[in-house]
C-alpha cells in the first residue's frame, strides 16, 4: 500500500490485499483473466498518477481511494477490495491505539508491558508533529531509537 499525498489537502492511497483483493484493475485483469474492475470510474484526474506509478513498479492495485474535503471515497463497485483486511491504523485513533498496544506489548524489549494510555493519546494526537518525546514516552527506556521514530513518522507527510 502506499499513501501519496498530491498537495492541495488531497492524498490517494493505492494498494493490494494479495488474499483479499478480489477486484482487478488493468494489467491484473489481463494476468488473471477475469473481469477488469474499474478503480478509477468517475474518479477524479488526480487519482490516475498513483495509481499508474504502483503499476509502474510492478505492483497490483486493488484498491485506490482518495482524499479531499475531509472525506475519504473511492470508485463505486461491488467486488470486495481488500482495504478492510489490510489493518491500517489511519482507520481511525480507537484502531490506531490498539495496534500501538499490541505492537509495543508484542515487540522485542518491550514485551509484557502496556503503554501508558495517555502516553498513546498524545502520540496520536501528534499527528504529523510527532516528537522524540512523543515516541520515548510510548516505548519507554528500550534502547530502541525514539528520535529516528519521530524523524521517520514526520517525513512521512513529506514523501
Amino acid at each position: 500500500m502506499d499513501l501519496h499525498h498530491v498537495g492541495g489537502g488531497r492524498t490517494v492511497l493505492v494498494g493490494h490485499d494479495h488474499e483479499y483483493s478480489d477486484t482487478y484493475y488493468a494489467t491484473a485483469a489481463e494476468y488473471f483473466q477475469e473481469p477488469e474492475t474499474d478503480l478509477l470510474a468517475d474518479a477524479p484526474a488526480w487519482w490516475a498518477p498513483p495509481a499508474q506509478a504502483a503499476m509502474n513498479r510492478g505492483l497490483w492495485v486493488g484498491f485506490v481511494y482518495g482524499f479531499e474535503d475531509a472525506t475519504w471515497r473511492r470508485a463505486d463497485y461491488e467486488a470486495s477490495d481488500g482495504f478492510t483486511s489490510v489493518g491500517l491504523p489511519g482507520l481511525g485513533d480507537d484502531q490506531c491505539r490498539e495496534l500501538v498496544v499490541e505492537f509495543t506489548q508484542e515487540a522485542p524489549g518491550l514485551a509484557g508491558r502496556a503503554p501508558d494510555p495517555r502516553a498513546v493519546d498524545a502520540l496520536i494526537a501528534a499527528d504529523a508533529d510527532v516528537t522524540e518525546a512523543h515516541v520515548r514516552a510510548v516505548i519507554g527506556p528500550t534502547g530502541w531509537d525514539a528520535a529516528a521514530g519521530a524523524a521517520a513518522a514526520r517525513e512521512f507527510l513529506r514523501v
